[in-house]
């Protein structure tokens, strides 16, 4: 049963490539899937990717090529899914906050055989380096607001 029909929370059982635990990640829904990204516990901070599908409960963890771009670890930063593609904004990563833009490939289904990332290059005035900010796609636009770089914290957009 859905949380939505019963109002109760349920605790289900999942398979494969469980994540460990880990908090100030990013959870995207991709179709039927959750595409996880990065998180940390304690001084520990992630960049992996992990994809659970609500219909099987099975996790799994995408392999990227070694040759190829990968962010750096982070917590508290921001994604949404735009046009096959999650876009991830900033974070920290645990000695400073970031304030770069990447992108994971998903495409319209989050098949993890597919996935790539990419650093994207942005044009006009970025936001500062920040993690615990938000982040919403309006539009085609993504919109950060405020957040923190651990000495101040920010109410711009």
């Amino acid at each position: 049963m859905a949380f939505l029909e019963t109002m109760q929370w349920t605790y289900p059982q999942t398979l494969g490539d469980v994540p460990p635990p880990c908090r100030a990640h990013t959870a995207t829904l991709v179709d039927q899937k959750i595409v996880m990204i990065g998180g940390g516990e304690g001084p520990y901070y992630y960049n992996d990717v992990y994809v659970l599908d609500t219909v099987t409960r099975r996790w799994t963890r995408p392999t990227f090529n070694p040759n190829a771009p990968l962010p750096p670890p982070r917590r508290a930063h921001t994604a949404v899914y735009y046009r096959g593609r999650i876009w991830v904004f900033g974070g920290g990563n645990g000695t400073q906050a970031l304030n770069d833009l990447w992108t994971l490939e998903v495409g319209s289904t989050a098949n993890v055989e597919r996935m790539k990332w990419e650093l994207v290059n942005t044009r006009g005035r970025k936001p500062t380096a920040r993690g615990y900010h938000t982040a919403n796609l309006v539009g085609h636009v993504m919109v950060v607001v405020g957040g923190s770089d651990g000495r101040e914290c920010f109410s711009d957009v």
